[in-house]
């Protein structure tokens, strides 16, 4: 009975003990393959870093290059505009790093169109601006300005006549006085391209060198805005040059009235003015306007206050007061 416990202890004993020394020898096996594979991820990851840094570090080298720098501007086409201020804006732009990294000078990260943008927002005289890049640094800046034809005014030149017995009305028939009438009147200006649209203040500006538009309104007009229509500028231009072929005399304002929708007011430099329709033939009524003159009004003309022409061939007038004595 003992010797056969003893056989058994031994099976047993020898078994467990194959079990435990193949178990050990397993863990030590795997302990082996992860510590292999945890160096192969760990080498990995630094060859990956210096990698990707190299990368990194060439990209920003050549990024940084003064070879591909933005550092020739050339701009044309500039009249009133200062070419150093097209300059200074395009600096602006360019002036900074992207990502605190690659200057907003290199080549290849200069945006033409939000160039042209930018300096279309900046500038409204600019009709328009052409950008391009010459490689590797140079950009070349194009600018068409607006021409200035007239000026805006909001405020009402006929109301000032009606309302006072003195101002344009009562202007003599020297330029220098009508430019001192004007003076009188209280009033924020903007200068107009030839579409009727708006360039720019003009508050500064007295006389008459460019035709004034007149036009009470509530609120100044914004820049770009078109205040006036191709048909007032359509009347306005054959109007000027009808009255001035047939009756020898300026047109330098012209004025829109919301009391008279169907009409316009046009001063001329003689110090009158004549209210129109719209719709008149204007050749017509200029060589009607000439016969009043001629015929009528005569020698009385440096008297003359203004001219009703609304009724077609029937026309009424108005002349100033004489002084008492004179």
């Amino acid at each position: 009975m003992s010797e056969r416990f003893l056989i058994v202890a031994m099976v047993r004993y020898t078994y467990y003990m194959g079990a435990y020394q193949s178990s050990y020898k397993s863990k030590l096996l795997y302990s082996r393959r992860v510590s292999s594979g945890s160096y192969k991820i760990v080498v990995w990851i630094i060859v990956f870093i210096l990698f990707a840094g190299g990368i990194a570090y060439g990209a920003n080298y050549l990024a940084k290059l003064s070879y591909w720098q933005i550092t020739n501007i050339s701009v044309s086409g500039t009249k009133s505009i200062q070419e150093g201020d097209v300059r200074i804006a395009i600096d602006d732009y360019t002036s900074g790093r992207f990502w605190r990294v690659i200057p907003k000078t290199n080549y290849f990260f200069v945006r033409t169109g939000t160039v042209e943008n930018l300096l279309l927002e900046k500038f409204p005289r600019l009709r328009s601006v052409r950008v391009q890049k010459k490689f590797p640094s140079s950009l070349e800046v194009v600018l068409e300005e607006r021409d200035i034809w007239a000026l805006y005014c909001n405020d009402s030149l006929y109301a000032k006549e009606k309302s006072e017995d003195a101002g344009f009305a009562e202007a003599s028939s020297t330029p220098s006085a009508a430019q001192d009438a004007s003076k009188k009147i209280a009033r924020s200006c903007f200068y107009l391209d030839d579409t009727g649209v708006v360039i720019d203040s003009a508050i500064e500006y007295q006389g008459f060198l460019l035709p004034i538009f007149f036009e009470r309104r509530t609120g100044n007009p914004a820049l770009e805005e078109r205040v006036l229509s191709g048909a007032d500028i359509l009347f306005f231009n054959s109007a000027r040059e009808e009255y001035k072929k047939n009756i020898g005399a300026d047109i330098i304002s012209f004025e829109k009235i919301d009391a008279l929708p169907d009409d316009y007011v046009l001063f001329f430099q003689e110090g009158w003015f004549v209210l129109t329709p719209r719709s008149a033939d204007i050749p017509l009524s200029a060589k009607n306007i000439k016969t009043l003159l001629d015929a009528v009004i005569k020698d009385n003309r440096s008297r003359l206050l203004y001219i009703d022409a609304r009724f077609g061939n029937k026309m009424f007038f108005k002349l100033k007061a004489t002084a008492i004595g004179k």
